[in-house]
């Protein structure tokens, strides 16, 4: 809903668990509005294997030197140029709520419109990774019920692959 009503050029998404300086703002902006055909920055994100459902390869901060583009930003940190995302018709699939498969849904979107996602190298920010940390099974308390952390993930799983590969 709030990319819906954002009214700026850029439409940053950040998570209540996110700890930044001011200038990790100015730098993805400054990004977004010189990298060609980006959509979507962030300080990290990954090259997915589709077929296989999992990433090739994750770029986490620290970890590269230049821009870089991928199929998938990570979502606790990320920038969106709007007019390239609505003129585009690009959501966000809240059939994913409240957490999982959305980076990748986003991320297959944009490359459909021919357009780019980039991670960026920008340290000026910590994250500590809360429920989707690998190994731990944790409940959600989501609109006023509780849903377990597997669950989410395999059903999103399902609705991913229906949506985009028709199984």
């Amino acid at each position: 809903m709030g990319i819906n009503l954002a009214e700026g050029d850029a439409i940053f998404i950040l998570n209540a668990d996110l700890h930044l300086k001011p200038v990790a703002v100015e730098r993805l902006q400054t990004y977004l509005f010189s990298l060609e055909k980006a959509v979507i920055v962030g300080p990290q994100g990954s090259i997915v294997d589709f077929q296989k459902l999992q990433d090739k390869r994750y770029y986490q901060k620290g970890g590269f030197h230049q821009p870089l583009r991928v199929h998938a930003v990570s979502g606790f940190f990320f920038c969106i140029h709007r007019e390239r995302f609505l003129d585009n018709g690009l959501m966000f699939d809240v059939r994913y709520s409240p957490c999982f498969m959305e980076e990748w849904d986003m991320g297959l979107q944009i490359i459909r419109a021919g357009l780019t996602s980039y991670v960026v190298p920008v340290p000026d920010f910590e994250h500590h990774w809360g429920i989707s940390s690998p190994g731990e099974n944790a409940n959600i308390s989501y609109f006023g019920r509780v849903v377990c952390r597997n669950d989410i993930i395999a059903e999103n799983r399902k609705k991913f692959k229906q949506k985009w590969f028709g199984e």
